[in-house]
């Protein structure tokens, strides 16, 4: 699944099975808050964020990707962990 988000903000996690692929496009000044894949058990989970978005991080997050315009990652807010798999 792609999910595309433009200037939006996303209350919630974002979980996927083990069958299950995604694939996370914020741009322009979106904000998701949530943890990502918290189970560990998708396929795979890709991220993709552009300098004015903010994923702030509720739980636990495992990804395969991520790409971030900002490269301190400092439009991160981590009060959980997020891991590169």
């Amino acid at each position: 699944m792609t999910l595309n988000a433009n200037n939006q903000t996303l209350p919630g996690s974002i979980t996927a099975d083990k069958l299950s692929s995604i694939t996370a496009n914020l741009k322009n000044k979106t904000t998701l808050r949530g943890a990502i894949n918290s189970e560990n058990t998708a396929q795979s989970i890709a991220l993709n964020l552009d300098k004015t978005d903010k994923w702030a991080v509720t739980a636990d997050s495992y990804l395969t990707s991520l790409t971030d315009g900002d490269t301190k990652l400092s439009n991160i807010v981590d009060k959980r962990t997020y891991h590169l798999l």
